[in-house]
């Protein structure tokens, strides 16, 4: 999640965030550590890149925006949102399987969807957001997402082991593996793998499989300056051109214009992951 200012003052002087790995038992079903937000600025517009992620994001001010928990489900196109007036939120970034798993339904279900999160989760998605709400320190707030977690995942069902076969594969290849020769490894065939797998991720084999190759070349914004013609043949491109399509297609920008924005908020949270350390107050260790 990128904020995108346009205004002259830079936001990174008004920007505070601090990030915590989640707890060992549910790391797996996550995208990405904990992360809590505070901006001591009025309503900014936020750019979300196209991910395989979904993120429940926990208002915790008093502002009137409502409603107070939202559920981003996983998108293959770039979403702006105009006016974002939330002062202070925490994120959980869900990993598609662990998605599954939380809402004991279909991914496919949420894709491309903005929510509020109680229409899925109910009373307990309310009530944690009440407690985090309340409680004076993020390292109280990050404990009580992992007990939150902790009991709504431990007897949740699980996605079929085909498909968790799946996406381990695309996402140990960065998006690589031919999803023909994966159908084979589980012996399905390919039509039956590319439905079961678009029922439970959210998103059909191939697509996922250029966002996990994209999510790659986010990883790599972490090194300044960005070198464009090596992070393309490094991450799988073909080359330069067909970086820059898939940039637009997935962010709305340029690599260019995207990576300018993104170091004018360092340590932007894009898509479940870390570009930067330089507003991360805090990073702490759940053990």
């Amino acid at each position: 999640m990128t904020t995108v200012n346009r205004s002259a003052a830079p936001i990174r002087d008004k920007y505070y965030r601090i990030a915590r790995t989640p707890h060992p038992s549910v790391r797996k079903f996550l995208a990405s550590n904990y992360f809590g937000y505070s901006l001591a600025c009025g309503p900014c517009p936020l750019l979300l890149p196209a991910t395989t992620s979904v993120a429940i994001v926990l208002k915790l001010d008093d502002s009137d925006s409502t409603p107070r928990t939202l559920l981003d489900g996983n998108h293959a196109v770039y979403r702006a949102v105009p006016d974002a007036t939330c002062r202070c939120n925490l994120v959980i970034w869900l990993s598609p399987l662990g998605t599954y798993r939380l809402l004991r339904k279909p991914t496919a279900e949420i894709r491309g969807e903005l929510l509020d999160s109680s229409e899925l989760l109910g009373s307990d998605i309310m009530r944690l957001r009440d407690r985090t709400a309340a409680a004076s320190t993020w390292e109280r707030r990050f404990a009580l997402a992992d007990e939150f977690l902790v009991r709504r995942l431990g007897d949740a069902p699980s996605p079929a082991p085909e498909v968790i076969y799946a996406w381990s594969r695309l996402a140990a290849t960065d998006g690589r593996e031919r999803i023909g020769r994966v159908a084979s490894d589980v012996g399905w065939s390919h039509k039956h793998l590319i439905t079961k797998f678009t029922q439970q991720v959210g998103l059909p084999p191939k697509t996922a499989a250029r966002l996990i190759r994209f999510d790659r070349v986010l990883r790599r914004l972490r090194h300044r300056p960005a070198r464009w013609d090596e992070i393309a043949i490094g991450c799988g491109y073909s080359d330069q051109p067909h970086l820059i399509r898939e940039f637009i297609e997935f962010t709305g920008a340029t690599p260019t214009s995207f990576a300018t924005t993104t170091e004018s908020v360092r340590g932007a949270l894009v898509a479940g992951h870390d570009l930067g350390a330089g507003v991360v107050d805090s990073v702490v260790s759940a053990g």
